[in-house]
């Protein structure tokens, strides 16, 4: 993966810097101010030292983005899911990752488009070591403890970084969090009314009515003998005793008269 080093504004100043600086020292000459073009034809010497100057300038232009940056530490820790190696830079500089090694010792190979010094990092976690070669381009070797490792970019500032978290298979990649846009203005509108529905109130269905048991009719009661009533026993007269009765004389029986002489 190639991501370009400076933008075209910051490599414009850039020239301007170096092309003052030379003509300070007197590298080329300062530009003539309301110069007739065809003066400056009619000068061969005028002529030479521009074209001089404007190639020294484009030069100066093409080799800057190699001598932009300088890599100035490079540092590789494990934490507790990703293995991560930095690279700082003095200046912002473009890279590419591409792998190196075999299936039995895997490596990363990357480019910096920045100059270094020969430089052996010690290894953390699944990085057995990070080795820099020195040039205007450095090249620096990340020898890894396997091959299935996923790989996360990051480039940061405050100091210029560059930042690769190597992932296992097993492990999660957390994505770095993307900026919040801000949100544009609304226009403020009045809320419309909510719309009236008409609404049939449910009806809820009468229970059916429970079957009433048939109840037979009780026989007429028979009718009662009217009781008369019985008369008040009278009282009963209180009887004395009667007194015993009183022992009768007996009467002896009278002689029978005796006949009477004729």
């Amino acid at each position: 993966m190639t991501i370009s080093g400076e933008s075209t504004p910051n490599a414009v100043k850039r020239c301007r810097h170096v092309a003052d600086t030379l003509r300070a020292s007197g590298g080329i000459p300062r530009p003539v101010e309301h110069a007739d073009p065809m003066n400056a034809r009619s000068h061969p010497t005028l002529r030479k030292r521009l074209v001089a100057g404007v190639a020294s300038v484009v030069a100066i232009g093409l080799a800057l983005p190699a001598m932009a940056a300088q890599l100035v530490d490079v540092r590789a820790g494990a934490h507790e899911k990703y293995t991560r190696v930095v690279f700082e830079l003095d200046a912002r500089s473009g890279y590419r990752i591409e792998k190196a090694g075999t299936k039995s010792a895997p490596a990363l190979r990357v480019t910096l488009d920045a100059g270094a010094k020969v430089e052996n990092v010690r290894g953390h976690g699944d990085v057995r070591g990070v080795k820099v070669d020195d040039g205007s381009r450095a090249v620096a070797t990340i020898q890894l403890r396997r091959s299935d490792l996923r790989v996360q970019e990051m480039i940061l500032s405050n100091p210029h970084r560059i930042v690769l978290d190597l992932y296992r298979p097993d492990s999660a990649v957390v994505l770095a969090p993307k900026p919040k846009a801000r949100p544009k203005p609304v226009a403020k509108t009045e809320p419309r009314p909510a719309p009236v529905v008409k609404t049939t109130p449910k009806v809820e269905p009468k229970p059916a009515p429970k079957p009433v048991a048939k109840v037979e009719p009780k026989p007429a009661p028979k009718p009662v003998a009217k009781t008369e009533p019985k008369p008040a026993p009278k009282p009963v007269a209180k009887v004395e005793p009667k007194p015993a009765p009183k022992p009768v004389a007996k009467v002896e029986p009278k002689p029978a008269p005796k006949p009477v002489a004729k």
